[in-house]
């Protein structure tokens, strides 16, 4: 018999996942249900293969098919063909571990749902000021582009537009730039959680992949130590990450983690109450689905918050932009009119 190999490259080494969050859902969602109906995995893969999504995916299947059978175990055949992130490829490492394959794939499927869900609503939010602030700059000095022509029209509205999509860009860059690196991304994420309001939603936010991924691998069947350290690993903050790292010791002490959290200033009382209650009954999984939704639904309502801040700088932009055309157009008005 062939010993099955877990080579799954570490995180770090690894490049982008291949697939959208979308194709992820219905690869999982599919491939949950041809399994629960009794069909083996790469008789399912194989079908998957034939038919259903892009030429790329199902090239990919094929290719985790044949690791598969030349005894590459699941999750690091999905892993390495960038089929999955680090997350879900340690719950079906967790799922081929404990034989819970038939609720580790709904689960991810279900997961990967609620991540393009926030996605979408991230980006609706986002949309409006933004198309706000385009509209301002390139419709109020329409009349210059009848009564002077196209290259006043230029220096009046597409000049400041393309200087604030490079100011735009040049911010992206740097955020990105910084997250690059260990020490650089620990102050670029301690300046953004600092922000006011971005920084109280990106924390939230934070909370909520905290405490889904800990209900995600403890429910696969993962050891408190490993679901704790996969759980702070997916927050997506290094500053928050670091806060985070004395509940690996308390683990390793044996200590029961809700002390931690206790002792802790920065984390959320509804955390340290739920882990309580997981702690007595055993059921992490069911506390902290119900954290997880508790911070989603927190994260929305901020998100609500900030997107109307940004509508009501969208707007002041927009008026002092309107009145800034108003008052010049009178004044070379006025100036003709003493010039004769």
């Amino acid at each position: 018999m062939v010993e099955k190999t877990s080579n799954t490259s570490s995180p770090a080494e690894q490049p982008p996942r291949s697939i959208s969050l979308h194709e992820s859902q219905l690869f999982f969602t599919r491939l949950a249900a041809m399994y629960k109906s009794g069909i083996p995995i790469q008789e399912s893969l194989m079908e998957m293969a034939r038919g259903g999504g892009s030429i790329s995916l199902r090239a990919a299947i094929a290719r985790v098919v044949t690791a598969l059978r030349r005894g590459t175990s699941m999750n690091a055949a999905l892993y390495n063909e960038r089929l999955v992130d680090s997350l879900q490829a340690r719950l079906v490492e967790a799922g081929e571990k404990t034989g819970t394959l038939e609720s580790i794939f709904p689960a991810i499927a279900t997961d990967a749902q609620r991540r393009i869900k926030l996605r979408r609503t991230v980006i609706m939010k986002l949309a409006y000021p933004v198309f706000s602030i385009v509209a301002a700059i390139l419709l109020i000095p329409l009349s210059t582009l009848v009564s002077s022509g196209f290259g006043t029209y230029f220096k009046e509205a597409i000049l400041p537009l393309l200087g604030l999509t490079a100011i735009g860009a040049i911010i992206v860059y740097f955020v990105r730039f910084m997250g690059k690196r260990g020490q650089n991304r620990l102050y670029r994420d301690k300046l953004l959680l600092g922000i006011p309001l971005l920084g109280r939603l990106m924390r939230n936010f934070a909370w909520a992949r905290f405490c889904r991924a800990f209900a995600l691998s403890y429910g696969a069947g993962m050891d408190l130590r490993e679901t704790v350290r996969l759980a702070v690993g997916v927050m997506g903050n290094q500053a928050l990450q670091e806060e985070m790292a004395g509940a690996l010791s308390a683990v390793d002490r044996g200590s029961p983690l809700s002390n931690f959290f206790t002792a802790s200033l920065t984390t959320p009382q509804i955390i340290t109450d739920l882990l309580g209650t997981g702690e007595q009954t055993g059921r992490f999984d069911e506390m902290m689905n119900s954290a997880a939704n508790h911070f989603e639904e927190l994260s929305e309502r901020q998100l609500m918050a900030f997107t109307t801040a940004l509508y009501v700088l969208a707007f002041l932009l927009s008026s002092v932009y309107i009145g800034y055309k108003v008052i010049t157009f009178y004044t070379g008005l006025f100036k003709m009119e003493m010039s004769f």
